[in-house]
């Protein structure tokens, strides 16, 4: 936008000096100020950003003017083969864990319900102590009872019905929870061999923009030719694509160790409710 503005406050003076028109001068200036609609329009982009980014920290009103780089120390990680990956996810997916304790315990209950027709053994022991002194009184007596049904109508029938589709439904899930997590690894496995690549093509983008950014400002510097606001422009944007392929490649490696169970789920051990000014902030402990 710099560039253009000075572009037509030449074309301006050269108007005065009778050696630009006023065609040339408003075309100039429709040029300015469209990059000046764009740079306003991105300027607010940039701060609803921030304003949503405060609140996501639980800070809002507080707009962050500097953001710092991340570390993504997983991007110098090498991606594993597929195979290597699925067995880790059905050993050690926190989901399929979940669901196999509970098809686990629903097949402990079937058997329950099974068994409320077998015979049952209970023993009884009993102690007794009295204020007078009795000669047949005993203190202590101890005894075996056997109860065997003969008819439990439609009641265990039931119960077993029961516990059978708890079972059965425990079972679907599980069979739907090992497709969903075989196929969420198997798409973030090719993402991630998508984005290498990518991170590639942008690094390459980035470094002939830098080349061109330099030869651009050096033809500025000659006054050969103005155009170091487009030169400007293109490295911010290939520096953005850059960046953008980095936090999805995080993003992805980050979601692969949730579903292969390699990253570590926080557990609150306590709460401790700080108050500062108006600000409450819980601070949590693992």
């Amino acid at each position: 936008m710099a560039v253009e503005y000075i572009l037509l406050d030449r074309l301006r003076a050269r108007k005065g000096l009778g050696k630009a028109s006023d065609l040339e001068v408003l075309e100039q200036e429709q040029h300015y100020q469209n990059l000046r609609y764009l740079r306003a329009d991105s300027l607010n982009k940039q701060r609803r950003t921030r304003a949503l980014l405060a609140e996501v920290l639980n800070r809002p009103g507080q707009l962050p003017n500097d953001l710092a780089k991340p570390d993504l120390e997983m991007l110098k990680r090498e991606l594993p083969e597929y195979e290597e990956l699925l067995d880790k996810a059905m050993a050690n997916n926190y989901r399929l864990k979940t669901l196999y304790a509970r098809l686990a315990a629903a097949k402990e209950g079937v058997e329950v319900a099974r068994a409320t027709d077998s015979p049952k053994v209970s023993g009884v022991v009993e102690a007794y102590t009295y204020t007078r002194e009795y000669g047949m009184a005993d203190k202590f007596r101890a005894g075996v009872k056997l109860e065997v049904p003969l008819y439990n109508g439609e009641k265990n029938d039931s119960e077993i019905a029961t516990a059978r589709a708890e079972l059965y439904r425990l079972q679907a899930q599980v069979q739907q929870a090992e497709s969903e997590i075989r196929q969420a690894v198997l798409d973030t496995w090719l993402e991630l061999d998508s984005l290498r690549i990518k991170r590639d093509h942008v690094n390459a983008i980035q470094q002939y923009r830098e080349m061109d950014l330099d030869y651009r400002r050096t033809l500025y510097e000659m006054e050969v030719k103005a155009d170091l606001g487009k030169g400007m422009a293109h490295i911010s944007e290939a520096e953005f694509l850059v960046r953008q392929a980095e936090y999805k490649m995080a993003a992805a490696w980050i979601k692969l160790d949730i579903l292969t169970g390699q990253l570590d789920m926080p557990v609150l051990k306590q709460e401790e409710v700080i108050q500062d000014s108006s600000t409450q902030v819980i601070k949590e402990e693992q």
